[in-house]
């Protein structure tokens, strides 16, 4: 079955369980437990597929020679989509009718205010005192993994015979790490089902959305634009206009980008994003398995761009936006994207807030109707996070070899 049909199936189950089963004693209890447990499952296939994919990608990198090619690509794309996707979203925002923008009245007026991330408290996000324990500082971040395997992927490069013997090993595990990746494609529809019931279940968000439908049809139509539009007009003029269609490329990562959604994340989908990448869309596995990891570090340009839509929304009825305030923000929230991978499922608020401290203001105070549909906004920054990573494995692939390896005859 196609993973696009299976995941589309997996969350209209799980808002029809949230409609039927809702009433149930049992039924928050059930979701409270679950919840947390699939998460837990994802991080703990996540870690060794990374690991040894990573590895093997390393070293058939430097075999090749293609590591620069890799690394500049990938940063590239990262940081010019980001650059791009918040100048967009902040002057598509900044002229938006006020209509549009009104919050509604029951919560609009309450303010929380947040307290300012001070350097210290960044710095502790990224940073250990201790440089042994700098790779188990967050236990939830694929850097001090990728740091690892870097490491591994130099030191089986086979540079001379006694070492090969030890780099077909790691192929072959990375073979087997592929194949795994591939059966979660598949099977974190359960995840995506149990996850998409609680998401519906949230009565407090789900009555906020149906009250803000103009703000929500905003972020929609954000979402859309830079999905369907930017991203791949970027894709396009990056490729020359031909290597491939990236609306093929996005369709065929579908089930990635809904996983990343109700993640809120695109670390547990990254093993999905890798299969889909490298079956579907015909991505070279060494790229799809240093590329795809990389981007949920430096691919935050959705994060970035409905953050700082979301800093317009809030200041416009508060400060007069100047052309200068907004390319401050533009720069603020892509500059702290670059972080925001060590506040996992908070990127939005974490750069909303560091940009505003970054503007030179010393706190915000943030309307309670956007803090409860900050789950929602996120989930919407991560599905673009997704695609991000999705279209630059494709375009870093197809800039390291120009010929395209034979398409799987069946399509996950």
């Amino acid at each position: 079955m196609k993973t696009w049909i299976l995941y589309v199936g997996a969350v209209l189950l799980g808002l029809a369980s949230s409609l039927l089963l809702d009433s149930f004693a049992v039924y928050g209890p059930a979701l409270e437990l679950l919840v947390p447990l699939v998460r837990e499952v994802s991080l703990f296939i996540l870690f060794p597929v990374v690991l040894v994919l990573y590895t093997a990608g390393s070293a058939s990198l430097l075999r090749h020679r293609n590591t620069p090619t890799l690394y500049f690509s990938t940063l590239f794309w990262a940081l010019s989509t980001t650059l791009v996707l918040t100048f967009i979203s902040t002057m598509v925002t900044r002229f938006l009718p006020s209509s549009l923008l009104t919050l509604p009245s029951a919560v609009s007026a309450e303010g929380i205010d947040i307290v300012s991330p001070t350097f210290e408290s960044v710095k502790a996000l990224a940073v250990s005192d201790n440089a042994f324990t700098q790779l188990s500082l967050r236990s939830t971040h694929l850097l001090p993994m990728i740091i690892l395997a870097l490491i591994a992927g130099y030191s089986i490069k086979p540079s001379y015979e006694a070492i090969r013997p030890a780099y077909v090993i790691t192929n072959s595990f990375a073979e087997a790490m592929l194949r795994l990746s591939k059966i979660c494609a598949l099977l974190f529809a359960i995840p995506v089902m149990i996850l998409s019931a609680d998401f519906f279940s949230s009565h407090q968000l789900t009555s906020l959305l149906s009250a803000a439908l103009p703000l929500l049809g905003v972020y929609l139509i954000l979402t859309l634009l830079m999905l369907l539009l930017v991203l791949p007009l970027l894709y396009s003029l990056y490729t020359g206009f031909h290597q491939g269609s990236p609306y093929r490329i996005l369709f065929r990562g579908f089930a990635g980008l809904i996983s990343s959604f109700f993640f809120q994340s695109t670390l547990e989908s990254t093993p999905t994003l890798i299969a889909l990448s490298e079956q579907n869309n015909r991505t070279k596995k060494r790229i799809a398995g240093t590329a795809i990891p990389l981007y949920s570090i430096l691919g935050k340009g959705g994060s970035a761009l409905l953050a700082s839509a979301t800093l317009v929304i809030i200041l416009r009825n508060q400060v007069d936006m100047s052309m200068t305030l907004m390319l401050s923000i533009v720069l603020f929230t892509a500059f702290v994207s670059l972080i925001s991978s060590f506040a996992m499922k908070s990127e939005v608020a974490f750069i909303m807030i560091s940009a505003y401290v970054g503007i030179g203001s010393a706190g915000l105070s943030i309307p309670a109707a956007v803090i409860i549909i900050l789950p929602f906004i996120q989930g919407l920054a991560a599905l673009l996070n997704a695609a991000i990573a999705l279209l630059g494995a494709s375009y870093t692939s197809r800039i390291i070899s120009t010929d395209d390896p034979a398409e799987y005859p069946q399509t996950l």
